[in-house]
């Protein structure tokens, strides 16, 4: 059995919170303990940029639990929105599993957005196995929306 008691208030948190979190989805509090590192709860305001695009050696995934966000392309030129997020979603996970720089400028679209950052342990865990195909589900619900396909993200492991 799990002992909260060594475990810090951010993590409680997201332990509480793992159930309306699709990455967790079917992970026990152990698994979650022994894969999830570094977790924070931050809060942003309208505006506030929560990652820069091109940003380098980066190790978090992103939880949105309250307020919204804009993924953006900002250059010289242009200030272009390519989504937004808003409440519960994940992001990050791209560089955070590959090692590429971010691809895009997250932006706090609301005041007092809340987040929950964490990275991920390197250990060899029974429990990642099932945290990265839940990752694998999410990135490919994404491209789906992409490509404009609207598709229930529960039925993807039956398309494989």
């Amino acid at each position: 059995m799990l002992s909260l008691h060594n475990i810090n208030s951010d993590m409680k948190q997201l332990l509480m919170l793992k159930e309306k979190i699709a990455i967790f989805e079917g992970l026990k509090e152990e698994d979650i303990v022994s894969i999830v590192d570094e977790v924070k709860i931050l809060q942003y305001d309208k505006g506030d940029i929560i990652i820069h695009e091109g940003s380098k050696n980066s190790k978090e995934i992103y939880v949105l639990l309250r307020g919204a966000i804009e993924v953006k392309k900002i250059n010289s030129i242009s200030d272009r929105t390519l989504a937004k997020m808003e409440d519960k979603g994940v992001f990050g996970e791209i560089s955070a599993l590959t090692d590429y720089p971010r691809s895009a400028t997250i932006v706090s679209s609301k005041n007092d957005t809340v987040i929950i950052s964490f990275s991920i342990k390197d250990n060899d865990d029974e429990g990642r196995a099932l945290f990265y195909r839940n990752i694998i589900s999410e990135l490919s619900g994404k491209i789906l929306m992409l490509n404009g396909d609207k598709i229930d993200k529960s039925s993807l492991w039956e398309l494989w």
